[in-house]
């Protein structure tokens, strides 16, 4: 099974504040996203991470989630020294994709015009006035939990009539 998700920010406080949250503190908030994570994924899943796993140790956090991740860097994984990429083209469905952390990266501007949807995170639980074809995989719209990629591409079949939209 292929999952994606975005933003966990593992040990990161005040993400829990600035994006409103429901945990009490980073330790709860790292204890339901971990139960998430392997109470979904399975050692041989794919897990299409598109960045911000973590404010710190990366490099820790990551051998202890299940699944073979693919890791599109996000603005705070940008030294934590784990093999990532800056994005990644590729089909779900008949959809071409381009996952990216943030909806307003360069990038985007180069492959727009040569993918169907772009799936990113970056923007939390605020809605980006994008077009419908921008889609926000952040954990606070998944629910805290993995997206599996068969919800997705129903996601990707009715999307046409939103801007953003609630997992």
């Amino acid at each position: 099974m292929e999952y994606i998700l975005s933003d966990t920010h593992f040990h990161h406080e005040n993400i829990i504040k600035y994006c409103n949250r429901p945990f009490n503190n980073a330790e709860d908030m790292d204890s339901k996203l971990y139960y998430n994570w392997l109470n979904t994924i399975k050692s041989d899943d794919i897990v299409y991470f598109l960045g911000d796993l973590s404010l710190k140790n990366t490099k820790k956090i990551l051998p202890t989630l299940s699944g073979n991740i693919i890791f599109i860097r996000g603005n705070h994984d940008r030294k934590n020294g784990y093999p990532n990429l800056p994005y990644l083209i590729t089909n779900f469905d008949k959809y071409k994709c381009l996952l990216i952390h943030n909806p307003r990266d360069e990038l985007v501007d180069k492959y727009i015009n040569e993918v169907d949807f772009v799936i990113h995170g970056h923007t939390h639980n605020m809605f980006a006035n994008h077009p419908n074809n921008f889609i926000n995989v952040s954990v606070e719209l998944t629910n805290y939990k993995p997206l599996p990629i068969p919800v997705l591409i129903e996601i990707l079949i009715e999307r046409k009539d939103c801007i953003s939209y609630r997992y």
